[in-house]
Parts: C-alpha cells; structure tokens; sequence
C-alpha cells in the first residue's frame, strides 16, 4: 500500500489545522523517504479535514495557498493529456480536483480512476476526501461490509468504535 493511501485517516484525529499538519508531517517523516514527502500527505490531510468543515473553494484556496498546487483545472482539463506517474507528487493535485470537481461520493471516484495515470492511489485519495464531505452511501457501506471476511469486520469495528466513526 502507498503511503499516499495509508496515511489518510490521520486526518481524523487532530482536530485543528495545525495539529493536522504537524502530525501527518511527524508521521511521513517516520514511513517514508520519497522526496517531496514533507508536502503530500499533510495536503492530503489537510483536505481531508477541510472537506469536513469547509465548502470546496475554501478548500481549493488553502490547499492552493498552503503547497502551490494549481487547483484551477478541471478533471477535463487534466484527462487529454494525463499519463501514467508513479509519483504521489503528481497524483495528489490531481487527486483533489477529481473531488472538487465531483457531486457526489461515487461520482468523485470515478472521476480520479477517469484520469487514468495512478488510478488506485487517486482513487483512494480522492476517496478518503469524498468520505470526509459527502459521506459514504449506506447502501455501499453496507454491501461491502458483508462482503469482508470476519477478523476484518471486527479490525473495521473496533477502528470505528475508536475514531467514533
């Protein structure tokens, strides 16, 4: 699993932009040795804890302002000319604008596997964004909860009965 991916819920537990970003800093510091790291996972967690509280351009103005990320495209802007990138450099901008330009959960899913390029990690990242605005659809939940074996339901259980998910 990427860090990109295995790094979003720390957005879930400090509470304030600042301890948001002090935290995931400390955490990537800890995991990871790619460079730029010191960037990516605390804009990913940073997004993640706007989507909570904030509308989408405030979101896109911070995230914007904070790592000079052009948030001004559009996921039809980015899909003609977008490849395959192996770095979370250049999948987490990208990752976003599929949220800020989505209407819905499933739909800002779609639109970061749309791109193409890294398409699970976007997918994932754009996907832990989504959850924290839109929620997840019950009937999704619920289909997939069934779906996994039962020491997994009972990992997924006690992560929610800590985080008061």
């Amino acid at each position: 699993m990427s860090v990109a991916r295995s790094l979003l819920p720390e957005a879930d537990s400090p509470r304030t932009v600042t301890m948001v970003l002090q935290s995931s800093t400390a955490t990537t510091l800890l995991v990871s040795s790619f460079a730029g790291r010191d960037l990516i996972v605390p804009a990913m967690a940073l997004a993640v804890l706007l989507a909570r509280f904030e509308d989408k351009e405030t979101i896109r103005a911070e995230i914007s302002r904070r790592f000079g990320y052009d948030l001004q495209r559009t996921v039809a802007d980015i899909r003609p000319d977008y490849q395959f990138q192996i770095s979370c450099q250049l999948s987490v901008p990208e990752s976003i604008i599929a949220f800020l330009d989505s209407w819905g959960f499933e739909d800002a899913v779609r639109k970061a596997v749309s791109l193409g390029g890294d398409a699970d990690t976007q997918a994932a990242i754009t996907g832990g964004i989504a959850e924290a605005h839109y929620g997840l659809p019950a009937a999704m939940v619920e289909k997939v909860y069934r779906m996994l074996p039962r020491d997994i339901r009972q990992v997924v259980d006690r992560f929610n009965e800590k985080f008061k998910v």
